[in-house]
């Protein structure tokens, strides 16, 4: 799974685990995941391809507990090369610096891999820590003395001054008002205390009226001008 997931809170995202078998190959998987129910729920499974293709425990999603519980083996001759085990969705709740989605190897129950009834769990298993950005929805879009935009005639350019007032991600362009082309300002992760200035110049296009968006990953504010 992946080591760093970057998410908007109330955005839903999967991590596909996968195994790489050592010197010896896997026929046999118990997994046990565990996660903080009160940032993420785990919301679905998808299915994946895996040559483990028999179930010895149907998964478990437990978001009470914040764990998932599954198991898988095989009949036929079991992989030596990395496979995908199984995907798993989220959704993330609340915003949060980092929080981690990771599997348990101690205690019971816990997650191993096997063949032939030896253990073949390596030392190199990996947890996902998710950092949950605050998703800004249209209540904490800036108001107009947080989020300016201007057209100054004398120079032909276009002003955008935005000083956010909470910790969020989201997108700011340009767009011509006929959709014939948008043009990315800001892309990511915007902080508070700062103010945040964009230039454009509209000397390489045509006249007409245009939009700079503020976009969040749930809710977007569009800001009309016109150049002459």
């Amino acid at each position: 799974m992946p080591e760093v997931q970057t998410i908007v809170q109330n955005q839903e995202f999967d991590i596909l685990f996968r195994v790489e078998p050592g010197s010896l190959p896997v026929s046999v998987v118990d997994f046990y995941l565990r996660f903080d129910p009160e940032y993420i729920r785990c919301i679905g499974i998808e299915n994946v391809e895996s040559p483990l293709n028999l179930r010895q425990i149907e998964p478990v999603i437990d978001n009470e507990k914040g764990t998932v519980l599954f198991g898988a083996f095989t009949l036929k001759p079991p992989p030596e090369d990395l496979f995908s085990l199984i995907s798993l969705r989220f959704k993330a709740l609340e915003p949060i610096d980092e929080t981690n989605i990771e599997l348990i190897t101690q205690g019971h129950p816990k997650t191993l891999m096997a063949y032939a009834g030896q253990s073949t769990m390596g030392s190199d298993v990996r947890k996902a820590r998710v950092l949950i950005h605050p998703d800004l929805l249209v209540a904490d879009l800036p108001s107009d003395e947080l989020f300016k935009v201007s057209y100054e005639a004398d120079t032909n350019t276009g002003l955008v001054h935005y000083t956010p007032s909470v910790k969020g991600e989201v997108d700011i362009s340009l767009k011509e008002s006929d959709n014939r082309f948008t043009h990315a300002l800001h892309q990511g992760v915007i902080y508070p205390g700062f103010e945040y200035i964009f230039i454009f110049d509209f000397a390489s296009l045509p006249k007409g009226r245009y939009a700079v968006v503020l976009k969040s990953a749930n809710s977007s504010r569009e800001v009309f001008l016109e150049s002459d």
